[in-house]
């Protein structure tokens, strides 16, 4: 049988898509080549410093595999690659944030320096429950995305518009090598009826084309007498499962990278810069999904229509560029489809000469391969928020919804007219 590329070859959008993809594929952070695990989806966070020119890769991601049931927070329930950049990004942040206040760092900050201290006194902001202490990103450091794959949604639906090819983008004397020509412009909202700028979850059937989403295997009771809690109790109804990556890159263009519980101590959405894609990269269909249908849009009469706000600056969108690659994430030759295996990797880097941070995940199970708790999941990030508040006896859902983000996110949740017409799906937060 003759072989085929596991990817096709495709032109980049610009020379910065493919300086960002070989930095993230070259990252140690990444698990060793296996040639039986063909076409992994990786995605990362970098940061660039544009006082050196330097990239950073901060966090890394490697996953296709969701849990749709109901399970505890010390269980990972979405581990697509997106999602798993997303936590070790968050987890770099708490570290680099926690070796900041140390007596020894005084001095000089942690390296890789994203953040700085805010001038701003924490008494004068909603967090005045949390230690004297709050972060913005520093003025030389943008934030980018790469995943090696279009993320799973909306973004792989092609419909509603042409998918034409990307002209090679030169940068103009001066001009950062991410900026494309044109900036977003209005999208023609022709089939919101049908669907057009719907919020989907993992598994549904408009979500086929984003990979392999297979639900974990149905729970077994253990026999009489066994000594076994299970984390998913049988007895307990299915929860709905995890929106797609593009809504949740979607929802993270609107209100920041650092998720709820940061906001306490970094007050001012992180937001990304560009999003450079490999596999399956659509520029149109992209920006849709990720970014502007959230936006104003122009009806079939050509009328444009501005989403309700309750403020004038409550929900900005952020536009990051979009830009696609032709670095490829899998250089290998094949005879046979592509293998996406149960076994996830999520990374982040170290600060301050600390080592880098890895850890191999089972994605049938939400934990670490040895059965412990990961560091990125929802009750070590509640651990780790705890040792900032004057009061550390507050639950994991106390803690959010006395952040300032939360104020923000409720707004959004109740008066964008985009979350008014799909509902977001959303489940009780664990205590």
């Amino acid at each position: 049988m003759s072989k085929r590329a596991s990817e096709k070859p495709r032109a980049p959008s610009s020379a910065w898509a493919n300086r960002i993809a070989r930095t993230v594929l070259s990252s140690p952070l990444l698990s060793p080549p296996d040639p039986l695990k063909q076409q992994r989806c990786i995605s990362a966070i970098v940061a660039h410093d544009e006082d050196d020119d330097r990239l950073h890769v901060l966090s890394i991601g490697e996953g296709t595999k969701f849990m749709s049931s109901a399970c505890s927070s010390s269980v990972l329930k979405d581990m697509h690659s997106e999602v798993l950049a997303f936590r070790g990004f968050k987890r770099f942040l708490w570290e680099s944030i926690t070796i900041s206040l140390l007596p020894s760092s005084t001095s000089s900050p942690p390296s890789p320096s994203i953040l700085s201290k805010s001038s701003e006194s924490s008494s004068t902001q909603p967090s005045a429950q949390l230690l004297p202490a709050q972060y913005v990103l520093s003025p030389n450091i943008t934030i980018h995305m790469y995943t090696s794959s279009s993320p799973c949604g909306d973004s792989v639906v092609r419909r509603w518009g042409n998918n034409k090819s990307d002209p090679f983008l030169c940068p103009a004397a001066g001009s950062p090598m991410w900026i494309e020509s044109t900036p977003h412009g209005l999208l023609n909202a022709q089939a919101i009826k049908q669907g057009q700028f719907a919020l989907l979850s993992k598994g549904s059937y408009m979500d086929i084309d984003g990979g392999p989403c297979p639900p974990p295997p149905a729970f077994v009771p253990p026999p009489p007498g066994t000594h076994y809690t299970p984390t998913i109790p049988y007895t307990h109804p299915p929860s709905p499962a995890p929106h797609t990556c593009s809504d949740k890159i979607l929802l993270r263009n609107m209100l920041g990278l650092q998720g709820l519980l940061l906001t306490h101590l970094i007050p001012t959405p992180i937001h990304l810069t560009s999003i450079t894609i490999g596999r399956k990269y659509s520029n149109l269909h992209s920006r849709r999904a990720l970014c502007c249908r959230s936006s104003s849009y122009r009806t079939k009469r050509g009328k444009k229509v501005a989403p309700p706000v309750s403020s004038a600056s409550a929900f900005d969108v952020n536009h990051p560029a979009i830009i696609g690659t032709s670095v490829k994430a899998d250089e290998s030759l094949t005879d046979a489809p592509a293998s996406f295996k149960s076994q996830c990797r999520v990374g982040w880097a170290g600060c301050s000469g600390a080592p880098a941070s890895v850890e191999d995940v089972d994605g049938d199970s939400g934990r670490l391969v040895d059965g412990e708790v990961s560091k990125v999941s929802s009750s070590a990030f509640a651990d780790l928020a705890a040792k900032f508040f004057v009061n550390q006896t507050l639950t994991l859902s106390e803690m959010k919804q006395k952040s300032p983000g939360w104020a923000r996110k409720e707004a959004l949740m109740n008066n964008h007219e985009l979350f008014k017409m799909y509902a977001w799906t959303r489940r009780a937060t664990p205590s």
